[in-house]
């Protein structure tokens, strides 16, 4: 009991030491700048002798003379009806103290009433520039040049560095590969934490998620009143879009979302969830039940998408741990930047993926391992994990069909085996069915956010000039298919930007080269290689011809609305398709853990330090 209590002690106290550091970090750091620079110039400054001019017929100007004075944050109070675009341009002197202009846009939100804007040098003079139809009220302009712990950063730090410290336990642990599930839900857990954390709760930082998320509002049965921060999240302009660029904007953005009132806007759900609003239920649970609790908006918005991560994570946990072969591979599939960031949002994405992967490694399993039955239980998990990947999009059901294709002695007898293919044609058939019959009609809508699309006339084109599209097809699979699955895939972050290239590199490098060197146990045969490789080829073409019909404008040479994210899906079992048996990993394991988790971790908290928290947390 006393050495148990010990150990509690011991790391506790380490903890607290993180913390401490984390918080030196910020103040040595983070304010090195502020230290440096400034040296006379405290607390809050207000600025009176700001002038507002004409610059042309449409342009007016904020003008701010200055000598040489250190802004560390420059704060506007203000009062208008509408959003106002604006352009920021300011004289500092550089290292060399030469005047050098710098320029930037942003955005005065009409909720929050004030602007906050990181400057963090000394200034000569600064311009704000915007258009004369807004009406703009000024009501105070002043420099905050305080010295204030900013905690979003101190969290940042700590998360840094408390991550390398697990792996470092994990370490002096053995890092088994067999306790490689339990490595991942630890790792995937905290790296998406910090993001939901950090970014703003705000929606169109990822595709469609105001639509994702007024799904989850329409989990629920009847007349709905929305409040203020629903209806900003679904809102053609939410507040938080363009407009968050420091820590007071996103903190003053949480205050205004928080207000309990109600809007005049209803939604009426439905009494029954229809299957592909089954992917949603993860983030309706966290968010409701937030909610329930009596918790401000902007907590329940986070911990909808903490519940969607949880279920992605622990689905992906799952797979890798009954997984026969590329354990290490969908590890690192599992921690990649843009997975784990749509496992943070509202979207269906990550159910898809978390789905398909687990339904995959069941079907592997069974080629593969001559020891994995096709029973009740694994027969059961494998239909429940493809139905929950494939019913929010049903062009991936020919996943199922690998079903067909294995081996005999893995089935209890020929009467079973019939019966159990039989089903899954017929499930495929109805799944297919339910896509498909919505193309055949000749006034169904494509694009519902508008354009010139139609899904039958573009599918009575196809049957016309059938080798025209197949020119198509060709030609987008030759110039589009290895930079979607590999290059975006490793790169882009929805509408929140592209991580660094160093990133993205350091990504593709550890997927390749896990993919290249975890080949324990593949025993897949070249004819079923084949038969995987042609499955997937033909939801590849299936995947364009869907975007083909739905969001690209009749008659049109190219396709549109590929996204990186509709592949992913397809990079564990292409690369286990194409791993060479004459491949032997003699790396220890110990270290090849190690290397693997540690890599993706930093690029993962490089990616968080790039897109959220110098956007959104400074």
């Amino acid at each position: 009991m006393k050495n148990k209590f010990i150990k509690i002690l011991k790391q506790l106290s380490i903890i607290f030491v993180i913390l401490i550091l984390s918080v030196l970090i910020d103040i040595f750091g983070f304010n090195f700048k502020q230290f440096t620079l400034s040296k006379t110039s405290k607390g809050i400054i207000n600025i009176n002798n700001y002038k507002v001019s004409d610059v042309s017929n449409n342009k007016k100007s904020i003008d701010i003379k200055l000598k040489n004075q250190y802004i560390n944050k420059l704060v506007i109070e203000y009062s208008t009806k509408k959003d106002i675009p604006i352009v920021i341009k300011y004289k500092e002197f550089d290292y060399y103290k030469k005047i050098k202009t710098n320029e930037f846009e942003d955005k005065i939100d009409n909720e929050t009433n004030q602007l906050v804007d990181n400057i963090k040098n000394n200034v000569k003079e600064i311009h704000i520039l915007y258009d004369k139809k807004y009406n703009l009220d000024l009501k105070k302009i002043s420099i905050d040049n305080r010295f204030q712990l900013n905690w979003f950063r101190v969290f940042f730090a700590f998360s840094f560095i408390f991550s390398f410290y697990l792996l470092y336990v994990f370490y002096k642990k053995g890092f088994k590969s067999k306790n490689l599930h339990k490595y991942y839900i630890c790792m995937a857990m905290l790296l998406g934490i910090i993001f939901i954390v950090l970014q703003p709760s705000a929606t169109y930082y990822s595709w469609d998620d105001q639509i994702h998320f007024k799904n989850v509002l329409d989990l629920r049965s009847g007349s709905i009143k929305w409040n203020i921060g629903e209806f900003s999240m679904i809102d053609a302009s939410p507040i938080g879009r363009d407009s968050i660029d420091s820590a007071e904007e996103q903190i003053n953005q949480m205050k205004y979302l928080n207000q309990h009132k109600g809007s005049t806007f209803q939604s009426v759900g439905s009494r029954f969830i229809t299957y592909n609003k089954i992917a949603y239920i993860p983030s309706a649970i966290g968010y409701y039940l937030a909610k329930f609790l009596g918790l401000p908006f902007s907590i329940c918005f986070k911990m909808g998408k903490v519940t969607n991560l949880l279920a992605f994570v622990l689905i992906m946990a799952y797979a890798i741990k009954i997984s026969k072969l590329g354990k290490r591979l969908l590890c690192v599939i599992g921690l990649m930047p843009m997975l784990l960031f749509i496992a943070t949002q509202y979207s269906y994405d990550s159910a898809v993926i978390s789905g398909i992967t687990l339904a995959l490694v069941i079907l592997l399993n069974w080629f593969t391992d001559k020891n994995s039955k096709v029973d009740f239980k694994s027969m059961l998990l494998f239909i429940v994990a493809i139905l929950y990947g494939v019913f929010p999009k049903a062009v991936y059901v020919p996943f199922i069909l690998l079903f067909l294709f294995v081996p005999k002695d893995r089935f209890r007898n020929k009467r079973e085996r019939i019966i159990l293919k039989l089903g899954i044609i017929f499930i495929f058939v109805l799944v297919l069915y339910t896509f498909v019959s919505p193309a055949s009609l000749s006034n169904s809508v494509g694009d519902e956010r508008g354009g010139d699309t139609s899904v039958g006339n573009q599918l009575k084109l196809i049957i016309s000039y059938p080798i025209g599209y197949i020119n198509v097809l060709k030609d987008t699979f030759i110039d589009q298919f290895l930079l979607k699955i590999f290059g975006n895939t490793g790169g882009k972050l929805a509408y929140a930007g592209y991580i660094t290239s160093n990133c993205t590199y350091i990504t593709l490098f550890v997927l390749l080269f896990v993919g290249i060197t975890d080949t324990e146990n593949n025993t897949l045969k070249n004819n079923h290689r084949c038969l995987i490789v042609l499955d997937l080829l033909g939801m590849i073409l299936l995947v364009w011809t869907a975007l083909y019909l739905s969001f690209t404008p009749v008659g049109l040479n190219t396709i549109n609305g590929v996204q990186a994210r509709y592949f992913i899906p397809f990079i564990f079992p292409l690369i286990i398709c194409f791993q060479s048996r004459n491949i032997k990993n003699k790396i220890a394991e110990k270290r090849y853990n190690t290397m693997i988790f540690a890599l993706m971790n930093l690029v993962m908290l490089l990616s968080i330090y790039e897109i959220v928290l110098k956007v959104f947390c400074y």
